[in-house]
């Protein structure tokens, strides 16, 4: 039996158990036994992918973050998919815009990535809160002006939790993704489209950067101790008006059955009008074009995993 590697970054508490179903079907269905590396996390992750490209230790198939593709395409390491493989997954119409295209490289059309999981940020409120406080729930965001503006109005309401969002830990990782919505808001970027020249010191990016400092820095004193999971709880609970959250936290909101009131009420709306859209995606190491039965089984796989795809991180 032919036999590839295959290693994944950990989401989930059933990853494991997850993967290893997938696996033992393709395995039955294709002849093609997938060994999976130890699970990595998403603090080690990059580290460990680098290591695999600059000391060729890589398995056959992986599962990444799309923040790094470009990076690990730009090393030569990866190897792109062909425009057949690429109809037989279903093509970019099947994805959000933002997953797909984050594996192309801006000077060339080839693929290198397919996106498997979707992660964003969105403000989820209480429609009534916002009303009994006079804010109009259907013009409250969606841009960093009107985002500002009803965080002002909410943070000087009389209202017990008027806006929460993650202050710890300090180091939390995702903060760079999300001030990005405001950066690219504000009409700046981190750097231009061939990743050659930074550009998050413009006076644009600084702008973005300002305006989601004030946001992120708007949360009262006495509850800026929160963690995101206490946030999470205290917006279940009915305590607070509106929060930041990851796409995991709005469908905990969206399946809560213990407040009622809350479920009835939920609004979900982007972070701005340019949001960060981020989450993992499958790639193919370069080194199984050397052995062309290896290179076919690394390809049906991430076929047969694509055709099991989420469009969001397990609730």
């Amino acid at each position: 039996m032919v036999e590839i590697e295959f290693s994944y970054i950990w989401d989930h508490a059933d990853d494991k158990r997850v993967w290893t179903a997938f696996m033992d079907e393709f395995a039955s269905q294709y002849g093609v036994k997938v060994n999976i590396r130890p699970e990595m996390t998403w603090d080690g992750a990059w580290a460990e992918l680098f290591s695999y490209a600059s000391l060729g230790k890589a398995p056959h198939v992986s599962h990444i973050g799309s923040t790094w593709i470009n990076s690990l395409a730009r090393m030569n390491v990866l190897r792109p998919f062909k425009p057949d493989e690429i109809s037989a997954i279903g093509g970019s119409w099947d994805y959000t815009a933002a997953n797909w295209e984050s594996g192309i490289l801006s000077e060339n059309k080839n693929v290198w990535a397919i996106p498997w999981t979707t992660w964003i940020y969105v403000i989820c409120y209480r429609k009534d809160l916002l009303e009994q406080v006079g804010i109009d729930p259907a013009e409250a965001f969606g841009t960093i002006k009107t985002v500002a503006q009803t965080i002002e109005r909410l943070t000087a309401s009389s209202l017990e939790m008027p806006w929460l969002n993650s202050q710890l830990p300090v180091s939390y990782r995702d903060f760079l993704h999300i001030a990005a919505s405001w950066v690219w808001a504000a009409g700046g970027d981190f750097t231009d489209k061939e990743g050659t020249t930074v550009l998050f010191d413009s006076p644009q990016a600084m702008q973005g950067l300002k305006s989601w400092l004030e946001i992120y820095t708007a949360v009262r004193m006495q509850h800026k101790a929160f963690s995101q999971l206490e946030i999470f709880d205290l917006f279940r609970e009915g305590r607070a008006a509106a929060v930041l959250a990851n796409i995991h936290g709005a469908n905990t909101f969206l399946g809560t059955q213990s407040n009622q009131l809350v479920r009835n009420n939920l609004g979900v709306a982007p972070v701005t009008d340019l949001p960060w859209t981020g989450g993992g995606s499958f790639i193919v190491w370069e080194h199984v074009r050397r052995n062309p039965q290896l290179e076919h089984a690394a390809v049906e796989l991430v076929k047969f995993l694509a055709s099991k795809h989420q469009h969001t991180l397990p609730a």
